[in-house]
């Protein structure tokens, strides 16, 4: 895309030549000769890159498998990748266990640019130019989390997830990080190391395990250099002591998501609406039904086992239901800037007041459709709705690809926590203790929502009741060995498990006010200029 955007402004300066004169064909002429040599010299040189990185990626002790690809990119542009395997200790603490082959690629044109260390905390994906990686100028070094993709450190006929952790994961990041800084990529000028959500958790608990374990401590023989790490919207959910769900992002997209808009304005109207949509559903029996009769319609599995297992119990049916309209608002608050739907929130009012003749209860109908569509609308609803939007194909496709979620699953009971909704928390409904408990499990299928699946419950008992979250969190609020940058956006719900406030010399922290789950800091639409000014100027305070 930029390019792109490049070649349309060379061809209107050329342009402008022809124009101004005869001179013009020797100009263009002697441009046309200097843009071919140089392209001959780059054709020559990609070569010789390719070849020399890659045999040097071979010769690093541990690394096997090296293939070259040249990719075509979301954007149009083509890109070579070098993707390798890097031989892992299955745990870093016991290393009789024997080895597995973790799956990682670098991106680069020049071995002396900055690096950007991509920290996936899933599969690992790299079909979109990352924005930091733009604005630096930066090759991308991106690393696969153990148990994802290729990345096992178990064999598939006895994957048990046992050494599924942060702190193997930190280390195996650790491992790699020492491997290529004294190697490939010894002469690169900054390390940055950056991820987003489950990717910006990874990012961070590095700098904490560095720090913990003295990993950046250059007087160490096998220290690894990090200039500065950039989480963006990465949530650290606490939980409870009991239990491995924490109930602050239910709290704030309730609460928070939405609101601090100017009284009178579309969103100010939009978020007292959607304050008013839980009460509407529980105790207005005509949307209720409504919803009910969608739910089936979208999702007729899901609605019979919630009749199967609780009946026609209101409470209860309630409850499925709220469940499904605060999943879905999630989704709508993660991946699309508030003020680009806000005008879609229906009239509240309307759906539930009493209606005597029939003109009024024609337009209560014609209100319950509209509110009962937007409650079932997702986040690629939304999309289409707000069409003509010139969406771009990376913008659409990042919102579709999907990952396995299995084994995050397992790390959140684990050690990360879980999404909890409280519904203690709404306006004019009173839940009962157990309808609240049954709610307590935030994910897209109610079979999950209702309890906690089989599966899962087995590492229930392996929950550390909130210790790595609560030891991270107060680690960040007093740390001086890594210099930070935690970025979040206002409205979008996981910013519920933002890291404290502090802004000084290692650790700065922003809430941007109408983005949405992502770090696009290029695009205008999620990220103003303003906004991309702060985080600039405090990417330049830690770097330049």
């Amino acid at each position: 895309m930029i390019c792109t955007k490049i070649y349309k402004v060379l061809t209107a300066v050329m342009a402008a030549v022809v124009m101004a004169g005869c001179t013009a064909d020797e100009y263009l002429n002697d441009i046309t000769a200097k843009e071919s040599e140089q392209q001959e010299q780059q054709d020559t040189s990609k070569g010789t890159l390719s070849d020399n990185v890659s045999e040097a990626l071979a010769a690093v002790e541990g690394i096997s498998d090296v293939t070259v690809e040249e990719e075509e990119r979301l954007d149009g542009g083509m890109e070579r990748f070098y993707y390798f395997y890097v031989e892992q200790p299955v745990s870093h603490h016991d290393k009789s266990l024997g080895t597995y082959k973790q799956y990682a690629c670098l991106r680069t044109k020049d071995l002396t640019a900055p690096v950007l260390l991509y920290t996936h905390g899933y599969n690992m994906s790299t079909k979109s130019i990352d924005d930091i990686a733009t604005y630096l100028n930066a090759s991308e070094l991106h690393v696969e989390h153990r148990y994802f993709g290729n990345s096992l450190p178990e064999p598939y006929e006895t994957l048990n997830f046992t050494y599924l952790n942060a702190d193997e994961a930190a280390h195996d990041l650790d491992s790699l990080l020492v491997k290529l800084q004294r190697t490939v990529l010894k002469d690169a000028s900054q390390w940055v190391s950056t991820g987003t959500s489950k990717d910006g958790i990874t990012t961070a608990l590095l700098a904490y395990y560095a720090d913990k374990y003295g990993w950046n401590q250059a007087s160490r023989k096998d220290y690894f250099k990090m200039d500065l790490y950039m989480p963006f919207c990465a949530p650290f959910l606490v939980g409870t002591p009991e239990s491995c769900n924490d109930p602050q992002m239910g709290y704030y997209l309730y609460r928070d998501c939405g609101s601090g808009y100017p009284q009178g304005s579309v969103e100010e109207k939009a978020w007292q609406r959607l304050r008013k949509i839980p009460e509407a559903i529980v105790l207005d029996k005509d949307l209720r039904e409504s919803c009910l009769r969608m739910y089936h319609q979208v999702n007729p599995t899901d609605y019979v086992e919630v009749i199967n297992s609780f009946g026609r119990d209101q409470e209860k049916v309630s409850a499925a239901l709220l469940s499904t309209y605060f999943w879905l608002l999630f989704g709508k608050f993660s991946y699309v800037p508030f003020s680009e739907w806000a005008h879609l929130v229906p009239d509240v009012d309307a759906a539930t007041m009493d209606a005597v003749t029939e003109e009024e209860a024609a337009t209560k109908a014609e209100a319950i459709a509209a509110l009962t569509d937007f409650v079932f609308m997702n986040n690629e609803g939304i999309e289409r709705e707000l069409a003509p939007h010139a969406y771009t194909d990376s913008e659409i496709l990042t919102h579709l690809y999907s990952d396995v979620m299995y084994p995050y699953d397992i790390q959140a009971v684990k050690e990360l926590g879980n999404v909890r909704l409280d519904f203690s928390m709404l306006d004019g409904i009173k839940f009962s203790n157990e309808s609240t408990e049954n709610m307590g499990y935030l994910a897209s299928s109610i079979s999950k929502q209702f309890e906690i699946s089989t599966t899962l419950a087995r590492y229930a008992d392996q929950w550390d009741g909130g210790q790595l979250m609560s030891s991270f969190r107060s680690w960040a609020a007093t740390q001086t060995a890594a210099k930070m940058i935690f970025v979040y956006q206002a409205n979008d719900p996981w910013t519920g498990g933002a890291i404290g406030q502090r802004d000084d010399n290692y650790v700065k922290r922003f809430i941007f006010k109408n983005g949405a789950h992502n770090d696009y800091i290029l695009t205008p639409r999620y990220f103003p200029e303003a906004d991309v000014t702060m985080l600039k100027n405090a990417m330049a305070a830690f770097l330049f």
